[in-house]
């Protein structure tokens, strides 16, 4: 299943991503790194999705999702709790270093995406993204492309 962005980075609000599931493709995904425990007790591992439009780039600690058109990434869906929900999305946007009052300031920012579910429903899911801001500094340091644009790849040896 390949997924697409919605809209031109446009960059939802609190209340439309509460009713949708995250996308993660870095240390947030199951085996993928410490931060995976953010969701214990407070959400369910979905499907395995690959994402259109961008490519993954490291720090040797984490990945970065950089919109690139023709590469495509591995993700996660992650549901969300529904009586955890507003607790796990604010954690994940301290995490993210996301400010909804200013995403302009924040380090990442979050996109919808869609995508056909193995069932063949299409489905909506939002996902963190560098900022602006963000993708102009770390284009600036010595990051590895992650050719496969799965995370948990580059882990393995």
């Amino acid at each position: 299943m390949t997924a697409t962005v919605d809209s031109p980075r446009s960059t939802p609000s609190r209340a439309h991503v509460a009713t949708l599931p995250v996308l993660v493709y870095g240390t947030l995904r199951r085996h993928g790194g410490a931060n995976s425990r953010l969701f214990t007790g407070r959400a369910t591992y979905g499907e395995t999705i690959r994402v259109e439009g961008y490519r993954l780039l490291s720090n040797g600690h984490f990945p970065y999702a950089i919109p690139t058109p023709g590469s495509e990434i591995t993700v996660e869906v992650v549901h969300l709790s529904q009586e955890r929900r507003g607790e796990t999305i604010g954690r994940l946007d301290a995490l993210e270093g996301y400010r909804e009052d200013a995403p302009e300031c924040s380090l990442y920012t979050r996109e919808i995406v869609s995508w056909n579910a193995s069932d063949g429903m299409l489905r909506s899911g939002f996902m963190y993204v560098p900022s602006a801001s963000t993708i102009e500094r770390i284009m600036r340091d010595d990051l590895t492309e992650i050719p496969s644009g799965d995370w948990l790849s580059a882990l393995t040896p």
